[in-house]
Formats: C-alpha cells, structure tokens, sequence
C-alpha cells in the first residue's frame, strides 16, 4: 500500500507539505490525547462501545477487498518465472 501511495507523491518535500503533515499530525494527537482524557472520566461501558464502533467500521473495508487464497505452486512458479526472466519481486 506504500508503495502504490509513493507513486503519486512529489520527488522534494514543499513547505505546503510539512505544514499540512504538521497541522495533521498535531489534530490526531489533540484528539487521541483528549479521547484518553474524555474516556478515563467516564465508564467501562463507554469504552467498549468505542471499540464496538471502531470494530464495526473495519468490516464493510474488509469485506469490500478482492482477496483470494492461491496455492503455494502458483506462488512459487510465478518467482521462479520472474527470476528466470532476470526480474526482482518487490
């Protein structure tokens, strides 16, 4: 998934883009910060519905990806196949 997001990514760092990645990274540590706080005033039960709905926001994710088991021969005849060629798996 890294890979694929660095193909769109600028090759030099602009100072737009520090600013933007500062300015995120400081809300997502305000909101983590005052969630801890937020939740450690008040009960179990709180706490568990949020890891209800955090749990419930994963399953549509996980069920919309295309995956697919394949055999290790696949796997593997696919490797040799590329090193063969002289291509390296990345």
């Amino acid at each position: 998934m890294v890979a694929n997001l660095e193909i769109g990514l600028p090759r030099h760092t602009t100072p737009s883009t520090l600013f933007t990645s500062g300015l995120i990274f400081l809300i997502l540590i305000s909101a983590i910060s005052f969630g801890s706080w937020w939740l450690s005033q008040h009960g179990t039960a709180w706490l568990l519905s949020i890891f209800v709905g955090l749990t419930l926001l994963k399953l549509p994710l996980i069920a919309g990806l295309k995956i697919q088991p394949t055999s290790d021969f696949w796997n593997y005849h696919t490797l040799a196949a590329f090193s063969a060629q002289g291509l390296t798996w990345k």
